[in-house]
């Protein structure tokens, strides 16, 4: 009994959140199509969505697709190897959140300071589902180092410019 009450619950929490989002969902939908289609790389066979962030100095919107052609494609290679030839900071967040809103100038500076070196990308959680799932997000924002070499490294929770900046230079050796 106390589990079918937790269930329906749960349910009805569920329907709630996601009707009182679904206009979000959509707006943010449509940015993130206009972003990628941005970011697409033509070719007469297929296109191929691609990392422009470190050559612009901006922080770029991601999606899955982006993420499996040009960070890692966890789909076919289980252990981790990131496929750009620079490292990648990954701020995975969701437009509702207020910590995320916070740190999201904090990126764009880094990404500036970091023109060229460093890709930073971001992940909105509420739309790429999937991703979020992979890396086990529960707490946002994450952020995610993907060094060239080694593993990465989740950081959770919004931190200041100077921590960011120290866990850069750590575990890219900048």
């Amino acid at each position: 009994m106390k589990f079918k009450f937790l269930s329906l619950l749960s349910l009805s929490a569920v329907l709630a959140f996601s009707s009182c989002n679904s206009n979000k969902t959509s707006d943010v939908s449509n940015e993130n199509t206009e972003a990628s289609s941005n970011n697409v790389e033509a070719n007469t066979e297929t296109a191929v969505p691609k990392l422009t962030a470190a050559d612009e100095g901006k922080v770029q919107q991601i999606g899955n697709d982006v993420f499996l052609n040009s960070i890692h494609n966890y789909k076919t290679t289980p252990n981790w190897k990131l496929l750009s030839p620079i490292p990648v900071v990954i701020d995975f967040y969701a437009n509702w959140c207020k910590p995320c809103k916070m740190i999201a100038p904090i990126m764009e500076e880094l990404a500036k300071e970091y023109k060229g070196r460093i890709h930073f990308v971001k992940v909105d959680t509420d739309i790429e589902g999937e991703l979020a799932r992979q890396f086990q997000i529960q707490g946002i924002p994450a952020i995610m180092f993907c060094p060239v070499d080694g593993e990465p490294e989740m950081s959770v929770g919004a931190m200041d410019k100077a921590t960011y900046l120290k866990m850069i230079k750590d575990k890219f050796k900048l």
